[in-house]
Protein backbone atom coordinates (compact mmCIF):
# COMPACT_ATOMS: atom_id res chain seq x y z
CA UNK A 1 0.00 0.00 0.00
CA UNK A 2 1.03 3.42 -0.98
CA UNK A 3 1.74 5.30 2.33
CA UNK A 4 1.22 8.83 1.13
CA UNK A 5 -1.42 10.55 3.28
CA UNK A 6 -1.77 10.59 6.92
CA UNK A 7 -4.41 8.06 7.27
CA UNK A 8 -5.16 4.70 5.35
CA UNK A 9 -9.40 3.89 6.00
CA UNK A 10 -11.24 1.60 5.49
CA UNK A 11 -14.92 1.66 4.58
CA UNK A 12 -17.05 -1.43 4.86
CA UNK A 13 -20.84 -1.69 4.96
CA UNK A 14 -22.21 -5.36 5.91
CA UNK A 15 -25.66 -5.95 4.48
CA UNK A 16 -27.02 -9.10 7.08
CA UNK A 17 -30.06 -9.89 4.76
CA UNK A 18 -27.52 -10.75 2.01
CA UNK A 19 -24.94 -12.19 4.01
CA UNK A 20 -22.20 -9.70 2.62
CA UNK A 21 -19.53 -7.85 3.60
CA UNK A 22 -18.54 -5.03 1.13
CA UNK A 23 -16.90 -1.74 0.83
CA UNK A 24 -13.95 0.14 -0.27
CA UNK A 25 -10.08 1.49 0.74
CA UNK A 26 -9.54 4.61 0.35
CA UNK A 27 -7.29 7.72 1.31
CA UNK A 28 -8.24 10.05 3.60
CA UNK A 29 -6.41 13.36 2.73
CA UNK A 30 -7.79 15.31 5.65
CA UNK A 31 -8.24 12.74 7.89
CA UNK A 32 -12.03 13.22 8.38
CA UNK A 33 -13.45 9.59 8.13
CA UNK A 34 -15.09 10.07 5.00
CA UNK A 35 -14.43 9.20 1.51
CA UNK A 36 -14.53 12.74 -0.29
CA UNK A 37 -15.53 13.37 -3.96
CA UNK A 38 -11.46 14.18 -4.48
CA UNK A 39 -10.03 11.11 -2.63
CA UNK A 40 -8.67 8.22 -4.16
CA UNK A 41 -9.49 4.92 -3.66
CA UNK A 42 -6.59 1.62 -3.53
CA UNK A 43 -6.89 -0.52 -5.42
CA UNK A 44 -4.88 -4.53 -5.03
CA UNK A 45 -5.06 -4.04 -0.84
CA UNK A 46 -5.60 -7.11 0.98
CA UNK A 47 -8.20 -6.89 3.06
CA UNK A 48 -8.82 -9.69 5.86
CA UNK A 49 -12.37 -10.43 7.82
CA UNK A 50 -12.72 -12.48 11.02
CA UNK A 51 -15.40 -13.33 13.01
CA UNK A 52 -14.61 -13.53 16.74
CA UNK A 53 -16.99 -15.90 19.38
CA UNK A 54 -18.27 -13.46 22.06
CA UNK A 55 -17.96 -16.37 24.98
CA UNK A 56 -14.50 -18.11 23.63
CA UNK A 57 -13.11 -14.85 22.28
CA UNK A 58 -11.74 -17.76 19.33
CA UNK A 59 -11.56 -15.66 15.86
CA UNK A 60 -12.58 -17.33 12.38
CA UNK A 61 -10.92 -16.11 9.66
CA UNK A 62 -13.74 -15.57 7.30
CA UNK A 63 -12.54 -14.28 4.46
CA UNK A 64 -10.04 -12.51 2.58
CA UNK A 65 -9.90 -10.45 -0.54
CA UNK A 66 -8.30 -7.79 -2.63
CA UNK A 67 -9.72 -4.19 -3.94
CA UNK A 68 -10.42 -4.13 -7.42
CA UNK A 69 -9.57 -1.72 -9.71
CA UNK A 70 -11.91 1.05 -8.23
CA UNK A 71 -10.74 0.28 -4.80
CA UNK A 72 -13.90 -2.25 -3.88
CA UNK A 73 -13.91 -5.40 -2.35
CA UNK A 74 -16.63 -8.13 -1.04
CA UNK A 75 -16.83 -11.07 1.11
CA UNK A 76 -19.70 -13.43 1.87
CA UNK A 77 -20.66 -12.97 6.08
CA UNK A 78 -22.04 -15.31 8.60
CA UNK A 79 -25.06 -13.10 9.46
CA UNK A 80 -24.82 -10.62 12.55
CA UNK A 81 -21.81 -11.20 14.62
CA UNK A 82 -18.71 -9.68 15.78
CA UNK A 83 -16.40 -8.68 12.87
CA UNK A 84 -12.99 -7.76 12.50
CA UNK A 85 -11.59 -5.98 9.26
CA UNK A 86 -7.82 -5.51 8.73
CA UNK A 87 -5.67 -4.05 6.16
CA UNK A 88 -2.81 -6.36 5.85
CA UNK A 89 0.05 -4.41 4.57
CA UNK A 90 3.22 -6.76 4.81
CA UNK A 91 5.85 -3.55 4.46
CA UNK A 92 4.33 -1.72 7.16
CA UNK A 93 7.11 -1.70 9.91
CA UNK A 94 6.26 -2.34 14.04
CA UNK A 95 7.60 1.28 14.68
CA UNK A 96 4.55 2.26 12.42
CA UNK A 97 2.48 -0.06 13.93
CA UNK A 98 3.12 1.82 16.83
CA UNK A 99 1.68 4.89 15.52
CA UNK A 100 -1.74 3.96 14.64
CA UNK A 101 -3.96 5.76 15.58
CA UNK A 102 -6.40 4.56 18.46
CA UNK A 103 -10.27 5.31 18.11
CA UNK A 104 -12.08 5.79 21.23
CA UNK A 105 -15.45 3.72 22.79
CA UNK A 106 -18.12 5.90 22.08
CA UNK A 107 -20.36 6.08 25.62
CA UNK A 108 -22.34 2.91 27.38
CA UNK A 109 -20.31 0.54 24.96
CA UNK A 110 -17.84 -0.47 27.66
CA UNK A 111 -19.83 -3.32 29.73
CA UNK A 112 -20.17 -3.26 34.12
CA UNK A 113 -18.20 -5.26 35.92
CA UNK A 114 -20.04 -8.69 36.85
CA UNK A 115 -21.28 -8.89 40.45
CA UNK A 116 -19.45 -11.65 42.43
CA UNK A 117 -22.36 -12.28 44.53
CA UNK A 118 -24.39 -13.38 41.07
CA UNK A 119 -26.54 -16.55 42.31
CA UNK A 120 -25.37 -16.83 45.87
CA UNK A 121 -28.55 -16.46 48.57
CA UNK A 122 -27.31 -14.11 51.30
CA UNK A 123 -28.15 -15.76 54.67
CA UNK A 124 -30.78 -14.52 56.74
CA UNK A 125 -30.29 -12.39 59.58
CA UNK A 126 -29.70 -13.43 62.97
CA UNK A 127 -33.05 -13.94 65.05
CA UNK A 128 -33.64 -13.56 68.94
CA UNK A 129 -35.39 -17.00 69.83
CA UNK A 130 -38.01 -17.18 73.11
CA UNK A 131 -37.19 -19.96 75.17
CA UNK A 132 -40.35 -22.10 74.40
CA UNK A 133 -38.40 -22.29 71.00
CA UNK A 134 -34.55 -22.88 72.44
CA UNK A 135 -36.62 -25.77 74.50
CA UNK A 136 -38.59 -26.94 70.98
CA UNK A 137 -35.84 -27.31 69.51
CA UNK A 138 -33.06 -28.99 71.84
CA UNK A 139 -32.81 -32.57 71.52
CA UNK A 140 -34.06 -34.58 74.94
CA UNK A 141 -31.35 -36.20 76.17
CA UNK A 142 -30.79 -40.16 75.92
CA UNK A 143 -32.42 -39.61 72.31
CA UNK A 144 -30.83 -40.90 69.16
CA UNK A 145 -29.13 -38.31 67.25
CA UNK A 146 -30.70 -36.28 64.21
CA UNK A 147 -29.62 -34.90 61.04
CA UNK A 148 -27.53 -31.38 61.48
CA UNK A 149 -27.62 -30.08 57.83
CA UNK A 150 -24.58 -27.31 57.88
CA UNK A 151 -22.27 -29.54 59.79
CA UNK A 152 -20.02 -29.97 56.17
CA UNK A 153 -20.93 -33.99 57.24
CA UNK A 154 -22.95 -35.79 54.05
CA UNK A 155 -25.30 -37.50 56.98
CA UNK A 156 -28.66 -39.50 56.50
CA UNK A 157 -31.44 -38.08 54.35
CA UNK A 158 -28.47 -35.47 52.89
CA UNK A 159 -27.29 -35.57 49.50
CA UNK A 160 -25.02 -32.94 50.20
CA UNK A 161 -23.78 -30.53 52.94
CA UNK A 162 -21.19 -27.82 52.19
CA UNK A 163 -20.96 -26.35 55.86
CA UNK A 164 -23.66 -24.09 55.85
CA UNK A 165 -27.60 -23.14 54.91
CA UNK A 166 -27.23 -20.84 52.49
CA UNK A 167 -28.65 -21.94 48.96
CA UNK A 168 -27.66 -20.71 45.45
CA UNK A 169 -24.15 -22.88 45.73
CA UNK A 170 -24.91 -25.88 44.30
CA UNK A 171 -26.21 -27.27 47.79
CA UNK A 172 -29.72 -26.05 49.17
CA UNK A 173 -30.12 -24.35 53.03
CA UNK A 174 -31.83 -27.82 53.18
CA UNK A 175 -28.91 -29.89 51.91
CA UNK A 176 -30.37 -31.10 48.89
CA UNK A 177 -28.45 -30.62 45.52
CA UNK A 178 -29.22 -27.62 43.37
CA UNK A 179 -29.46 -27.77 39.44
CA UNK A 180 -26.54 -25.36 38.43
CA UNK A 181 -27.95 -22.34 36.86
CA UNK A 182 -26.92 -21.19 33.36
CA UNK A 183 -24.03 -19.00 33.55
CA UNK A 184 -24.94 -15.62 32.85
CA UNK A 185 -24.74 -14.24 29.00
CA UNK A 186 -21.02 -12.27 28.11
CA UNK A 187 -20.97 -8.45 27.87
CA UNK A 188 -21.13 -7.49 24.74
CA UNK A 189 -17.94 -6.73 22.85
CA UNK A 190 -16.69 -2.79 22.66
CA UNK A 191 -15.67 -1.78 19.65
CA UNK A 192 -11.80 -0.94 19.12
CA UNK A 193 -9.52 0.52 16.84
CA UNK A 194 -5.68 -0.21 17.01
CA UNK A 195 -2.67 -1.52 15.22
CA UNK A 196 -4.65 -1.83 11.88
CA UNK A 197 -6.66 -3.44 13.03
CA UNK A 198 -10.91 -2.28 13.80
CA UNK A 199 -13.91 -4.71 15.37
CA UNK A 200 -17.50 -3.91 15.84
CA UNK A 201 -20.42 -6.10 17.08
CA UNK A 202 -22.84 -5.78 14.33
CA UNK A 203 -26.19 -6.41 15.29
CA UNK A 204 -27.68 -4.20 12.35
CA UNK A 205 -28.33 -4.46 8.57
CA UNK A 206 -25.34 -1.61 7.86
CA UNK A 207 -22.32 -0.50 9.43
CA UNK A 208 -19.09 1.51 8.59
CA UNK A 209 -15.78 0.80 10.31
CA UNK A 210 -12.67 2.86 9.81
CA UNK A 211 -8.84 1.71 9.87
CA UNK A 212 -6.58 4.54 10.56
CA UNK A 213 -2.86 4.21 10.33
CA UNK A 214 -1.10 6.43 11.42
CA UNK A 215 2.64 7.28 9.01
CA UNK A 216 5.90 8.12 11.14
CA UNK A 217 7.17 10.17 8.27
CA UNK A 218 10.20 11.02 10.05
CA UNK A 219 11.22 7.33 10.07
CA UNK A 220 10.25 7.26 6.24
CA UNK A 221 13.04 10.42 5.92
CA UNK A 222 15.16 8.19 7.70
CA UNK A 223 14.55 4.88 5.55
CA UNK A 224 15.16 6.90 1.91
CA UNK A 225 18.40 5.92 0.42
CA UNK A 226 21.45 8.01 0.84
CA UNK A 227 22.65 10.97 -1.59
CA UNK A 228 25.19 10.07 -3.65
CA UNK A 229 28.06 12.69 -3.24
CA UNK A 230 29.19 15.05 -6.19
CA UNK A 231 32.42 16.67 -7.85
CA UNK A 232 32.77 19.34 -9.17
CA UNK A 233 34.88 22.55 -9.97
CA UNK A 234 34.16 26.06 -10.42
CA UNK A 235 31.88 26.76 -13.75
CA UNK A 236 30.18 23.44 -13.75
CA UNK A 237 26.66 22.94 -14.10
CA UNK A 238 25.04 19.93 -12.53
CA UNK A 239 21.57 18.20 -11.19
CA UNK A 240 19.94 16.97 -8.22
CA UNK A 241 16.73 15.02 -8.04
CA UNK A 242 15.07 15.52 -4.77
CA UNK A 243 12.78 12.50 -3.83
CA UNK A 244 9.85 13.41 -1.93
CA UNK A 245 8.39 11.35 0.88
CA UNK A 246 5.00 9.95 -0.24
CA UNK A 247 2.72 12.16 0.92
CA UNK A 248 4.65 15.40 1.73
CA UNK A 249 5.67 18.00 -0.75
CA UNK A 250 8.40 20.12 -0.85
CA UNK A 251 8.32 23.26 0.97
CA UNK A 252 12.38 25.10 0.17
CA UNK A 253 14.97 24.96 0.44
CA UNK A 254 18.85 27.27 0.51
CA UNK A 255 21.76 27.04 -1.93
CA UNK A 256 24.88 27.81 -0.11
CA UNK A 257 26.94 30.82 -1.82
CA UNK A 258 29.32 28.90 -4.05
CA UNK A 259 26.40 27.62 -6.13
CA UNK A 260 23.39 29.31 -8.06
CA UNK A 261 20.31 27.83 -8.91
CA UNK A 262 19.06 27.96 -12.63
CA UNK A 263 15.55 29.77 -12.99
CA UNK A 264 12.94 26.84 -13.45
CA UNK A 265 9.94 26.69 -16.51
CA UNK A 266 8.13 24.99 -13.79
CA UNK A 267 5.25 27.90 -11.95
CA UNK A 268 5.41 25.75 -8.97
CA UNK A 269 8.95 26.51 -8.29
CA UNK A 270 10.60 29.86 -7.52
CA UNK A 271 13.81 30.66 -7.50
CA UNK A 272 15.13 33.90 -5.27
CA UNK A 273 18.30 34.69 -6.57
CA UNK A 274 19.33 37.80 -3.94
CA UNK A 275 19.25 34.89 -1.11
CA UNK A 276 19.78 31.63 -2.49
CA UNK A 277 16.20 30.27 -1.75
CA UNK A 278 14.00 28.20 -4.13
CA UNK A 279 10.28 27.89 -2.44
CA UNK A 280 7.92 25.04 -4.03
CA UNK A 281 4.17 25.35 -3.90
CA UNK A 282 2.77 23.38 -1.69
CA UNK A 283 0.24 22.46 -4.77
CA UNK A 284 3.27 20.55 -5.99
CA UNK A 285 2.73 16.82 -5.49
CA UNK A 286 5.54 14.47 -7.22
CA UNK A 287 7.76 11.79 -6.25
CA UNK A 288 10.54 13.61 -6.72
CA UNK A 289 11.63 17.28 -8.10
CA UNK A 290 15.13 18.27 -10.69
CA UNK A 291 16.81 21.27 -9.95
CA UNK A 292 19.61 23.04 -12.07
CA UNK A 293 22.63 24.75 -10.05
CA UNK A 294 25.80 25.81 -11.24
CA UNK A 295 29.12 26.38 -8.91
CA UNK A 296 30.29 30.06 -9.03
CA UNK A 297 33.54 30.40 -10.82
CA UNK A 298 35.22 32.51 -7.65
CA UNK A 299 34.96 30.13 -5.42
CA UNK A 300 37.64 29.71 -2.42
CA UNK A 301 40.56 27.19 -3.41
CA UNK A 302 40.94 23.91 -2.46
CA UNK A 303 38.69 21.58 -1.55
CA UNK A 304 35.65 21.70 0.72
CA UNK A 305 31.94 20.62 1.10
CA UNK A 306 28.35 21.76 0.76
CA UNK A 307 25.04 20.70 1.59
CA UNK A 308 21.82 21.45 0.28
CA UNK A 309 18.75 20.81 2.57
CA UNK A 310 15.71 20.73 1.38
CA UNK A 311 12.54 20.48 3.56
CA UNK A 312 9.44 18.60 3.17
CA UNK A 313 5.62 19.83 4.43
CA UNK A 314 3.98 16.34 5.46
CA UNK A 315 0.20 16.23 5.67
CA UNK A 316 0.40 16.00 9.68
CA UNK A 317 1.23 19.69 9.56
CA UNK A 318 4.82 19.32 9.75
CA UNK A 319 8.13 20.35 8.19
CA UNK A 320 11.21 17.69 8.45
CA UNK A 321 14.04 18.40 6.73
CA UNK A 322 15.63 15.76 4.11
CA UNK A 323 18.68 13.74 3.72
CA UNK A 324 21.43 16.74 2.56
CA UNK A 325 22.92 16.60 -0.63
CA UNK A 326 26.72 16.58 -0.27
CA UNK A 327 28.60 18.02 -2.85
CA UNK A 328 32.30 18.55 -2.77
CA UNK A 329 34.10 21.23 -4.53
CA UNK A 330 37.53 21.37 -5.63
CA UNK A 331 38.71 24.54 -7.23
CA UNK A 332 42.71 24.56 -7.94
CA UNK A 333 44.21 27.45 -9.46
CA UNK A 334 44.73 27.40 -13.50
CA UNK A 335 47.96 28.59 -13.39
CA UNK A 336 50.75 27.55 -15.29
CA UNK A 337 54.41 28.45 -15.35
CA UNK A 338 56.41 27.97 -18.12
CA UNK A 339 60.10 28.50 -18.36
CA UNK A 340 62.31 28.52 -21.62
CA UNK A 341 66.56 28.19 -21.00
CA UNK A 342 68.69 28.88 -24.07
CA UNK A 343 71.88 26.94 -22.93
CA UNK A 344 75.30 28.25 -23.82
CA UNK A 345 77.07 27.41 -27.08
CA UNK A 346 80.80 25.13 -26.70
CA UNK A 347 83.44 27.79 -25.48
CA UNK A 348 80.86 30.21 -23.47
CA UNK A 349 79.10 29.46 -20.30
CA UNK A 350 76.08 32.23 -19.91
CA UNK A 351 72.60 31.38 -20.71
CA UNK A 352 69.11 33.11 -21.07
CA UNK A 353 66.48 32.33 -18.66
CA UNK A 354 63.11 33.66 -19.23
CA UNK A 355 59.61 32.82 -17.04
CA UNK A 356 56.19 33.87 -17.60
CA UNK A 357 52.75 32.52 -15.92
CA UNK A 358 49.44 32.15 -17.78
CA UNK A 359 46.12 32.15 -16.42
CA UNK A 360 43.34 30.43 -17.86
CA UNK A 361 40.96 30.59 -15.61
CA UNK A 362 38.15 33.18 -14.44
CA UNK A 363 39.63 34.40 -11.45
CA UNK A 364 41.84 37.48 -11.12
CA UNK A 365 45.25 37.28 -8.48
CA UNK A 366 46.19 39.98 -6.41
CA UNK A 367 49.30 38.79 -4.88
CA UNK A 368 51.34 35.96 -6.62
CA UNK A 369 55.08 35.52 -6.34
CA UNK A 370 57.32 33.62 -8.75
CA UNK A 371 60.23 31.97 -7.29
CA UNK A 372 63.23 31.59 -9.76
CA UNK A 373 65.32 28.52 -8.52
CA UNK A 374 68.56 28.08 -9.92
CA UNK A 375 72.03 25.88 -9.12
CA UNK A 376 74.09 27.60 -6.25
CA UNK A 377 77.53 27.01 -8.67
CA UNK A 378 75.41 29.59 -11.49
CA UNK A 379 75.56 32.81 -10.38
CA UNK A 380 73.25 35.86 -11.50
CA UNK A 381 74.84 37.98 -14.36
CA UNK A 382 71.52 40.28 -15.20
CA UNK A 383 67.78 40.03 -13.93
CA UNK A 384 64.45 41.96 -14.00
CA UNK A 385 64.54 44.98 -11.70
CA UNK A 386 61.53 43.43 -9.72
CA UNK A 387 63.70 40.02 -8.50
CA UNK A 388 65.65 40.41 -5.10
CA UNK A 389 68.02 37.51 -4.38
CA UNK A 390 67.06 35.10 -1.75
CA UNK A 391 70.10 32.92 -0.47
CA UNK A 392 72.09 31.91 -3.35
CA UNK A 393 69.77 30.00 -4.96
CA UNK A 394 66.61 32.40 -5.07
CA UNK A 395 65.34 35.08 -6.42
CA UNK A 396 62.10 36.11 -5.65
CA UNK A 397 59.77 37.91 -8.03
CA UNK A 398 56.51 39.99 -7.19
CA UNK A 399 53.44 40.15 -9.84
CA UNK A 400 51.26 42.50 -8.95
CA UNK A 401 48.57 41.38 -10.77
CA UNK A 402 47.39 38.48 -13.04
CA UNK A 403 44.01 38.97 -14.69
CA UNK A 404 41.92 36.60 -15.95
CA UNK A 405 42.54 34.30 -18.50
CA UNK A 406 46.11 36.53 -19.65
CA UNK A 407 49.66 36.20 -19.08
CA UNK A 408 52.47 38.05 -17.22
CA UNK A 409 54.96 40.06 -18.32
CA UNK A 410 57.76 37.25 -19.18
CA UNK A 411 60.61 37.66 -16.58
CA UNK A 412 64.39 37.53 -18.08
CA UNK A 413 67.57 36.28 -16.47
CA UNK A 414 71.14 36.10 -18.15
CA UNK A 415 73.29 33.60 -15.99
CA UNK A 416 76.26 32.53 -16.14
CA UNK A 417 77.82 28.85 -15.43
CA UNK A 418 81.35 27.50 -14.30
CA UNK A 419 83.55 28.44 -17.72
CA UNK A 420 85.15 24.68 -16.99
CA UNK A 421 84.06 21.55 -15.15
CA UNK A 422 86.21 18.05 -14.97
CA UNK A 423 82.85 16.28 -15.97
CA UNK A 424 79.39 16.40 -17.37
CA UNK A 425 77.88 18.74 -15.28
CA UNK A 426 73.87 19.28 -15.20
CA UNK A 427 72.56 22.21 -14.50
CA UNK A 428 68.89 22.08 -13.24
CA UNK A 429 66.77 25.26 -13.47
CA UNK A 430 63.14 25.65 -11.32
CA UNK A 431 60.91 28.35 -11.22
CA UNK A 432 57.23 28.00 -9.15
CA UNK A 433 54.48 30.61 -8.52
CA UNK A 434 52.94 31.04 -4.66
CA UNK A 435 50.02 33.18 -3.58
CA UNK A 436 48.05 33.49 -0.48
CA UNK A 437 44.84 32.16 -2.66
CA UNK A 438 46.42 28.80 -2.79
CA UNK A 439 48.49 26.45 -0.41
CA UNK A 440 50.71 24.59 -2.39
CA UNK A 441 52.57 26.13 -5.15
CA UNK A 442 52.89 25.48 -8.68
CA UNK A 443 55.45 24.36 -10.47
CA UNK A 444 57.27 24.65 -14.11
CA UNK A 445 58.57 21.71 -16.08
CA UNK A 446 62.33 21.77 -15.06
CA UNK A 447 64.75 23.05 -16.90
CA UNK A 448 68.69 22.01 -17.43
CA UNK A 449 72.07 22.92 -19.41
CA UNK A 450 74.29 20.12 -19.48
CA UNK A 451 77.83 21.38 -19.56
CA UNK A 452 80.90 18.48 -21.18
CA UNK A 453 84.61 18.93 -20.10
CA UNK A 454 86.85 20.32 -22.16
CA UNK A 455 89.85 18.27 -24.22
Amino acid sequence: MRKNLLAVFLLSLLTACSGQIKGSVFLDANDNGTKDDNEKTLTNVTVKVTQEDNRTNVKTLIAKAKTDAQGQFAVSSKGPGYYCVEVEEPGLSESLSNQLASGSLPPNSVPSPMNPNIGVAEPPAAKSLTAKEVASTTPPSNTAATTTCGNNVVETGEECDDGNKASGDNCSSDCKKEKTPPPPPPPPKAPKKSSGVVCEDISSSNFTLHVPVALDYQADIANMPPRLKQTHKPGDPFSIDIAVPAGCVLKSLFVPDSLEVSASEDPNINVDPSIGRVNFAQAMEASSVKLQLKVKENIPLGTSIVKISPEALCPDGKTFELNPFEIELKAHPQLQVLQSITCPPAGQNTLDWEIKIQNRGSRTYEQVTLLAIHPSSATINTKDPACSTLGEEKMSCPVESLSADSDSTPLKFKMNLPSSVTEKTTFVFRAQVTSSDFSDPISAQEGECILEPSE
